[in-house]
């Protein structure tokens, strides 16, 4: 895509490993000189909507279902209040992208942070966009003070809880265009992204859909055979209704032993010797085994609704709420 547009005349070192060369007329100056934190106390009470923040949606209104974000505190005047257009993010998770801008006026929780443009010179909409950028999140993490960074196979950071300072925030170096071609890379990526978004849902519905077409031919497979023109009989059983006529139909005692587990999750290893089937799709390892054959595993509190199924030829051992086939 970078083909589609031609080079700068002339670009510079920053001298800063996250943004590295930029166009020789653009500036770098600290955050705290494009961006203002607001630090407006909600006491006494403003306002008593309650704003959340999560990475997948954004700044929402946490009456929101399916909104994400912390907890509501019954003290709303430890709160802070947000305005439409402030940029919100959570201090404790700013490093792994917990940023929006938010469309409405209310309260955020007390480690969320709101900034707003201090002039007409920075544009909210670009500045926003930085605090997405991955290498400025890589940035951030000198700047840290928590819990623990977990870095997956894939690079991916996960499991973050690291506090960053509004002190800390306000000396980091961003880089500034000129208003106008700020302008124009923030119409850019909205265009570009809403694009891409588009497409991701469309991807979404199509695997929805395919995911429910293997469903299906499973279903039909398994309870009326690969013959259409089989003679069907009624099974006598209402969730099987028909089924070949030369079938038979038997309780699943008289075919396989059902038998729980002995373990439970705290008996979970990282690098276990054998896979550990728990209450979830996620397979644990462990170091015990309690059989080695062929076996279908399923969650007592998950089975009624097909929420977890497993298969597996060989060595295993499961939770103490699994059931074995």
């Amino acid at each position: 895509m970078a083909g589609k547009y031609q080079n700068y005349p002339e670009y510079r070192d920053s001298r800063l490993d996250w943004i590295g060369y930029v166009p020789k007329h653009w500036d770098l100056v600290p955050l705290r000189a494009v961006l203002k934190f607001r630090n407006e106390k909600n006491d006494p009470i403003k306002t008593k909507e309650v704003l959340s923040l999560s990475i997948a949606h954004g700044v929402t209104k946490y009456s929101e279902e399916g909104r994400g974000g912390n907890k509501k505190k019954d003290d709303l005047s430890a709160y802070k209040v947000a305005y439409p257009n402030d940029i919100v993010m959570n201090s404790m998770n700013i490093i792994v992208g917990a940023v929006g801008v938010s469309k409405y006026y209310g309260a955020i929780s007390p480690v969320y942070y709101a900034l707003f443009t201090k002039d007409e010179s920075a544009l909210l909409s670009y500045y926003a966009l930085i605090f997405q950028n991955s290498g400025f999140q890589r940035e951030l993490i000198r700047f840290g003070k928590g819990i623990l960074i977990k870095i997956s196979d894939m690079g991916k950071m996960n499991t973050i809880r690291m506090k960053v300072s509004q002190d800390d925030l306000k000396v980091m170096y961003f880089p500034k265009p000129p208003i106008e071609e700020q302008k124009k890379i923030a119409n850019f990526l909205d265009h570009k992204t809403t694009k891409i978004d588009i497409l991701i849902e469309k991807q979404q519905q199509l695997i929805k859909l395919l995911k429910e077409k293997r469903q299906a031919v499973i279903s039909h497979a398994v309870t009326k055979g690969l013959n259409p023109n089989a003679p069907m009989c009624d099974s006598g059983v209402e969730w099987l209704g028909q089924i070949p006529k030369h079938w038979n139909v038997k309780r699943l005692k008289y075919i396989c032993d059902v038998q729980t587990g002995s373990r439970d999750t705290v008996n979970a290893v990282d690098d276990g010797e054998y896979p550990f089937f728990v209450r979830s799709q996620t397979v644990e390892r462990i170091n015990s085994m309690a059989f080695d054959c062929e076996a279908v595993l399923t969650a007592g509190d998950g089975a009624g609704v097909g929420k977890v199924y497993h298969y597996i030829n060989g060595p295993f051992d499961f939770h103490q709420r699994v059931y074995e086939l």
